[in-house]
């Protein structure tokens, strides 16, 4: 017990590490950093801004916070690893706010149920009083 992460060698690492590849590979990598590259002051430094690519990444956004609101739903708990908040968590928070801060969280306030749960779900986070003190 303890820590942020499941130990080695068990079924809740190998899920653990299933849910950090896929948050950061397709939400930051694939949708928030192509945002970044192609609707933000970056696109200056690596040419015009591309708002067909920036529609795409936030498509993809979509379709994964949808993957990653079913396997919350799925978890058994109040976390992606079911009872245990992990690095995990940290990451999909980190990921929901920097879209939240783009205009790409308005779903996860709406009507569908699992992404009320996301929503519920992101307030448990940010509501951690460690995230209190990272913040300040």
């Amino acid at each position: 017990a303890g820590g942020l992460g499941p130990p080695p060698a068990t079924t809740a690492r190998g899920r653990y590490e299933q849910l950090i590849a896929t948050i950061y590979g397709e939400l930051d990598c694939q949708a928030l950093w192509i945002h970044r590259k192609h609707a933000s002051d970056v696109a200056k430094f690596i040419g015009a801004p591309n708002p067909e690519a920036t529609e795409v990444a936030r498509k993809h956004a979509d379709k994964v916070v949808d993957v990653l609101a079913d396997e919350l739903g799925r978890s058994g708990g109040e976390y992606l690893l079911g009872s245990q908040f992990s690095a995990a968590d940290i990451l999909l928070v980190h990921c929901c706010n920097w879209a939240e801060s783009i205009g790409w969280g308005e779903r996860w306030s709406g009507e569908a149920p699992q992404l009320q749960g996301l929503a519920a779900y992101l307030e448990r986070c940010r509501s951690r009083p460690a995230y209190a003190r990272a913040k300040a």
